[in-house]
């Protein structure tokens, strides 16, 4: 067997180890039933700022988390942070996707 063909042999077994890894990670499996799930009256208030990566994650994040059974509440496109942080101290809102950097600064 020569250098080049072992060369090729092994990033061919690496890659398919990458490979089944990945579908692995991304094979699906149920609900978990063991999720604790809040009533319905007390949904998790998911906002996020004014601008479409901000929608997206907090669509994410309000996905997954209806996924394992928790309910869910809406709140897309707030506006800036300085609308977004007496929104969070007072209740009003539960979850926000946030950049550490930005929050740090802000703060």
């Amino acid at each position: 067997m020569s250098a080049e063909t072992g060369q090729w042999q092994k990033w061919r077994r690496v890659g398919l180890v990458l490979l089944m890894s990945a579908m692995a990670a991304c094979s699906r499996t149920g609900p978990s039933t063991s999720a604790i799930v809040a009533p319905a009256d007390e949904a998790v208030v998911v906002a996020s700022f004014n601008f479409p990566e901000s929608v997206i994650l907090a669509e994410l994040y309000a996905q997954a988390l209806e996924e394992v059974g928790v309910a869910v509440a809406r709140q897309g496109e707030v506006g800036p942070r300085e609308l977004m942080a007496p929104a969070l101290e007072q209740g009003l809102v539960d979850l926000v996707p946030e950049y550490l950097g930005s929050a740090l600064a802000y703060l």
